[in-house]
């Protein structure tokens, strides 16, 4: 009998102490409570990123690149040799006539010293005068050609990744490399007709990209379309975004806002309260001190601050807003005293 209490007795202690080493005190989190205010609604529209200036780089006339001037992605300025294409033929050429204009001009001085001494018919001076002038012609002409083998960027921009090797033969219709422009961009939108009345050329808009979610790029709307499209009743709008650091890409998709003059009821908390995660945004309320996840729907993002629809909101919501990496929904929380909310320095401290 002993012996058959004696394991019964250590299993029972065993799992009595292990329930007690893995039960997880209260999480301390610092709180606050949504704040009402009047929200000008926002429209919202999505379009994408374009270059004020963007081309692919092509040469105008056929040759061999003996010559690559650039790197990859690197930035341009205007007339900046990029391209070289084989030049010798020309350059041959090119003395040629230079030797031919030598020889010319000998002539011509020639003939208008005999012509001042009326030692020469004037047919002579006249001939020579054209053989001079024809050679400056050629010259020209030989440099012109010469320069459309040296190909240069034609404006100040973004190179992207090119698409040519030393040693290609290319002719009119090979890309050589995209150039952009990107100091500042601009996006295409359509508005209803609705709105038309809203807006104006030099208004403010807010613009969020995919590739940064949490920063706010602004602009202004800098022109708008001549006619509303009968089918869709919407008017086409253009707005340019100063984009000096180069985060928006051309292609890149884009959300576009503009407030109107509806005004809304809306609730406001500091941004640090709110969670994002791959099914949306959400914030975490505390109840009986136990955390519960909370969907949202964030209008706008400004100042530190996000307005929030005011659906499912009120005033007497307790939301958590340090602490929330360290819970998930029914997880225990200790709000700490609002004398250390609001006194981060000793909170660390501690």
């Amino acid at each position: 009998m002993r012996k058959g209490l004696l394991p019964a007795a250590l299993l029972l202690l065993f799992t009595g102490t292990t329930s007690l080493a893995f039960e997880m005190p209260p999480v301390p989190v610092k709180v606050t409570s949504p704040k009402p205010i009047k929200w000008q609604k926002t429209l919202t529209f999505f379009g994408s990123v374009n270059a004020m200036q963007g081309i692919a780089v092509k040469p105008e006339v056929s040759g061999r690149i003996t010559g690559i001037l650039f790197k990859s992605g690197s930035k341009v300025k205007a007339g900046q040799p990029i391209i070289q294409l084989n030049p010798d033929i020309l350059t041959a050429e090119k003395n040629l006539i230079e030797a031919n204009l030598k020889l010319s001009k000998l002539q011509l001085e020639r003939q208008e010293r005999l012509s001042k001494q009326n030692a020469t018919p004037e047919s002579k001076l006249n001939e020579a005068q054209a053989n001079y002038g024809a050679n400056e012609a050629r010259l020209e002409k030989v440099d012109a050609e010469l320069n459309q083998l040296l190909i240069r960027a034609p404006f100040s921009g973004m190179l992207g990744i090119r698409d040519v090797s030393l040693g290609d033969y290319i002719d009119t219709t090979d890309k050589i490399v995209q150039l952009q422009h990107m100091d500042t961009v601009y996006t295409d939108f359509t508005l209803p007709q609705n709105y038309i009345s809203n807006i104006k050329i030099g208004d403010n808009i807010t613009v969020r990209a995919n590739m940064y979610p949490h920063k706010i790029f602004k602009g202004k709307i800098s022109a708008m379309d001549s006619e509303i499209d009968p089918l869709t009743r919407s008017i086409k709008i253009r707005a340019a975004i100063p984009n000096h650091d180069h985060k928006l890409i051309p292609g890149a998709f884009v959300s576009v806002a503009i407030r109107t003059n509806e005004v809304i009821e809306a609730m406001s908390l500091p941004q640090i309260a709110a969670v994002y995660d791959s099914s949306g945004s959400y914030i975490y309320t505390v109840k009986n001190n136990q955390a519960s996840r909370q969907n949202i729907t964030i209008l706008e993002q400004t100042d530190g601050k996000i307005i929030l629809n005011k659906n499912n909101l009120d005033q007497k919501m307790v939301v958590i807003t340090e602490g929330q990496l360290k819970i998930s929904p029914g997880s225990k929380v200790m709000v700490m005293p609002a004398k250390t909310q609001a006194s981060p320095k000793k909170a660390t401290r501690q």
